[in-house]
């Protein structure tokens, strides 16, 4: 039995680099992360899974839920940046696995405003381009 990760924000930063080093030691936890993110309420640590999730491939019976969750965070603007900014990398590798997704993904990267922020300005362009080779 496995107990439940305690969520302080040094485990947050450290786990999302660690993710850069061990991806099979992350994938293998994907839900417990993906439940810690949905109870957080500090942005910092928010990032720093959306940045874990990015590192990852998804499995099946998580990755429509992530998927949808990252939309809702890519285009609300109470998220900091940082963490719009890998909702956005999440939804691209997720629409990539599942190319049937990608005009979803790319109807709402176009509906930002060109008044965002510099760094979603620039992986919008980015993203777009890759996902407009998919579609």
């Amino acid at each position: 039995n496995q107990t439940k990760l305690p969520a302080k924000w040094y485990m947050t930063w450290w786990l999302a680099n660690y993710a850069e080093h061990d991806i099979l030691g992350i994938e293998s936890r994907q839900e417990e992360y993906w439940t810690m993110l949905l109870e957080l309420d500090h942005e910092g640590m928010k990032r720093d899974l959306w940045k874990v999730l990015t590192k990852i491939k998804l499995n099946d019976d998580l990755a429509g839920v992530v998927f949808d969750q990252a939309l809702k965070t890519i285009v609300s603007q109470k998220h900091a940046v940082a963490v719009r900014a890998y909702a956005m990398e999440v939804a691209l590798n997720v629409a990539l696995t599942y190319p049937e997704l990608a005009s979803e993904v790319i109807i709402i990267f176009e509906s930002l405003s060109p008044e965002e922020q510099a760094s979603i300005r620039a992986r919008k362009r980015m993203f777009l381009k890759k996902l407009r080779k998919v579609k």
